[in-house]
């Protein structure tokens, strides 16, 4: 799972809040709804999220120019 810092303990999160994914998992398995797994999780990579996730070539170096009258947009 992506976010992992966010998984399991309001410690570790930016908001003090956490998914509960560990409390969730033990009791779904042990209400015998699903099989027992284990979970991955991927601490973010901080600053570098959203261009992780959104990866894109960008707009270039005139991305701040209008095409119709050259001004700052």
């Amino acid at each position: 799972m992506h976010d992992g810092q966010m998984l399991f303990d309001s410690r570790t999160t930016w908001n003090g809040q956490e998914w509960g994914v560990d409390e969730v998992a033990s009791r779904l398995i042990s209400e015998g709804l699903i099989r027992p797994f284990i979970v991955v999780a991927v601490h973010n990579s901080g600053d570098g999220r959203h261009g992780r996730l959104f990866p894109t070539e960008g707009l270039g170096p005139n991305a701040g120019f209008s095409t119709q009258d050259e001004s700052p947009i």
